[in-house]
């Protein structure tokens, strides 16, 4: 007797139908009659609203049906079912799946809500470490009305990624990284990221305080990479033209996140003003790092203690994403200050890119743009050009 929506295929047609309260009856919501096997159906799910589709050839969809479910709004179930409508007699009913896909609008560990009520219900897309946020609402005062798209940090550590400037009509529409001590509206946490008009680092020290913001840039106008490292209850902002090379921006104190797991993330307002305007903010090369050297987005892991890089030795921790596509970004454990040149190569030994810099002692940060570099697998090569060392890597790099 469960609440749940259903898209299924009869004998004479395919039929939208659910059951919108737990013990209610089911109704359908829209048929096809004729719409019969083989054939491909789909079915969305955005917070308690659920969409049917059909397609003939899996590539262009129509909507058969849509229906609201408010007990799905939350953790859900999804699959495959199978009925005979055999009324009590015991007969069976048999049928065949096929490229059947689970697809999610955030990835393992990441959830996507709004923070407080906001005038216009936020979403949240994402494909592999690239998000995309619409939200409303507004961060900022004693209590914060905005999208969310997080997970949890269990300790100390650090999330990344490049934000564009968000887009929306309001001069104060917001995209930013976020860390936050819980989902509550006047959490403490530290936010670091766009307006329309200049980069922004601003905070809320404990529950329910007011927010201040401690650094503004009035002329950044085009999108950045930007990092927040959460240590205790200090958090540091970070900006990169190039993912590679770091510039710090100020610490600041935020005694209410406390020592225990936060909430690390990516969040969207739109200063609407209660009048359910929405903004919209595009991230890519997402990562949070951990402490104990867990990346999220990438796929080895970095130690965030500078003082054991010298007894590790030159070496790559991460390559992130991979696969590749359109950039290589690496995390580098370097002892010393060191000419460094990060490369990629075939199979054939021949050099497709290149980059070399400067860098000094500790974990650092590289790029490499593959923009130019056809699909395939290859071998990136980290080279200390002070000492001879080198590190290597396979890696696949697609379109």
């Amino acid at each position: 007797d469960a609440p749940h929506a259903s898209l299924l295929v009869s004998n004479i047609g395919a039929h939208a139908q659910a059951r919108v309260s737990a013990g209610g009856v089911s109704t359908a919501h829209g048929d096809a009659w004729g719409r019969t096997a083989p054939g491909w159906i789909r079915l969305e799910r955005s917070g308690s609203s659920v969409t049917a589709f059909l397609s003939s050839d899996g590539v262009s969809w129509s909507v058969l049906g849509s229906v609201t479910v408010p007990d799905l709004a939350g953790p859900a179930l999804v699959g495959l079912a199978v009925s005979a409508a055999d009324f009590g007699a015991g007969t069976t009913a048999t049928a065949q799946f096929r490229d059947v896909s689970v697809t999610t609008s955030t990835p393992d560990e990441w959830s996507a809500f709004d923070v407080g009520t906001p005038a216009a219900a936020g979403s949240t897309t994402a494909s592999g470490d690239s998000f995309v946020l619409t939200g409303s609402g507004d961060i900022w005062s004693q209590e914060d009305r905005f999208h969310l798209a997080s997970r949890e940090l269990p300790a100390d550590g650090a999330i990344v990624a490049r934000v564009q400037i968000p887009d929306g009509s309001q001069e104060w529409s917001k995209s930013g990284l976020m860390v936050r001590r819980s989902a509550a509206p006047g959490s403490a946490h530290a936010w670091f990221g766009f307006s329309r008009i200049g980069l922004h680092l601003q905070y809320r020290p404990n529950t329910s305080e007011s927010s201040t913001t401690p650094y503004d840039d009035w002329g950044a106008r085009t999108a950045e990479w930007l990092r927040l490292e959460r240590s205790g209850t200090t958090v540091a902002a970070f900006r990169s033209p190039d993912g590679a090379t770091w510039t710090p921006v100020r610490s600041v104190t935020v005694p209410g996140l406390g020592s225990g797991p936060v909430l690390v993330g990516l969040a969207v307002s739109a200063a609407d003003f209660g009048n359910g305007l929405t903004a919209t903010g595009e991230f890519t090369s997402v990562l949070v790092i951990e402490a104990d050297g867990a990346v999220s987005g990438g796929t080895a892991s970095l130690e965030m203690d500078r003082q054991q890089v010298e007894a590790a030795g030159f070496a790559i921790d991460a390559v992130y994403p991979n696969p590749l596509r359109g950039r290589a970004a690496v995390l580098a454990q370097v002892p010393e200050d060191a000419e460094v040149t990060l490369a990629l190569y075939d199979v054939l030994g021949r050099q497709l890119a290149q980059e070399t810099v400067q860098v000094a002692a500790g974990v650092r940060d590289l790029a490499l743009d593959l923009r130019d570099v056809p699909a395939g697998a290859y071998l990136l090569v980290l080279r200390n050009e002070t000492t001879g060392e080198s590190e290597t890597r396979s890696v696949t790099v697609v379109r």
